[in-house]
């Protein structure tokens, strides 16, 4: 079985902006980590495409 090469590897990009946020976030109380993540939230390209009427998401413990 021949190995592929990734160009791309998702998970080891997922880590490591979750290591980013880890530094930059280390240190703020629980309502600091909060509004950081609310203003990279807001600050966000895709703000707007993830508010669209049209993106649904389902309720927590929904079945649909």
């Amino acid at each position: 079985m021949k190995k592929i090469k990734k160009g791309f590897d998702s998970v080891l990009m997922k880590r490591s902006i979750q290591e980013q946020l880890a530094k930059e976030m280390k240190g703020m109380s629980p309502a600091a980590r909060l509004a950081f993540i609310k203003r990279q939230v807001d600050e966000s390209p895709f703000f707007n495409v993830a508010k669209d009427d049209d993106c649904v998401t389902p309720k927590t413990g929904s079945i649909n």
